[in-house]
């Protein structure tokens, strides 16, 4: 019972948002009692109540990708993937949505495949790392092991490459003491 978050939200710009959310439960026939209650439900889990009458457009991107992640719990899944789903945004909303995660992963016990290339954000959400290079996995473990001890190249090569705000003031403390030796 997997269900999926996008990049892009896939939400249906001619319906507004609680349509949005019925939508997938309506193809698997769910009776309307229930998909009432599972919508309002995630709705106030995620904080939505007041966007259900709009539309897509009349939201934020924030907005909007909490809207597709209501959409992917109220089907009670196991597992939801989650492909990309922070790359468009803000970092003030990205850190949002990562913080909405991790609680949803505490309240509802649910596991997520957070599919991403920012590094940055894949060492903060997860416990386990997979790095695929050409669809073939060369590296896999603890989170924590991986960043600290990567043996891939690519591995290596793609952590030089992200951003690290703690590597960067390390960096520049050790250029200032070899300036002023």
């Amino acid at each position: 019972n997997i269900a999926m978050v996008f990049q892009n939200y896939a939400l249906y710009p001619h319906l507004t948002v609680r349509k949005n959310m019925e939508f997938g439960l309506k193809l698997d026939k769910t009776p309307k009692e229930k998909i009432n209650f599972l919508v309002n439900e995630a709705a106030e889990i995620l904080k939505l109540e007041p966007y259900l009458n709009r539309y897509p457009k009349q939201l934020s991107g924030g907005q909007r990708q909490r809207i597709a992640i209501a959409r992917a719990l109220i089907t009670e899944p196991d597992i939801i993937l989650l492909d990309e789903s922070t790359s468009a945004l803000d970092v003030i909303i990205r850190t949002q949505i990562l913080d909405l995660l991790r609680d949803l992963t505490k309240k509802l016990g649910i596991s997520y495949l957070f599919i991403s290339h920012d590094l940055t954000t894949v060492k903060n959400i997860t416990n386990r790392v997979l790095v695929m290079k050409d669809g073939v996995i060369v590296e896999e473990g603890l989170t924590a092991e991986i960043y600290k001890n990567p043996k891939h190249h690519y591995t290596k090569s793609l952590i030089e490459a992200s951003p690290d705000i703690t590597r960067a003031i390390k960096s520049k403390e050790e250029n200032n003491n070899e300036n002023t030796l």
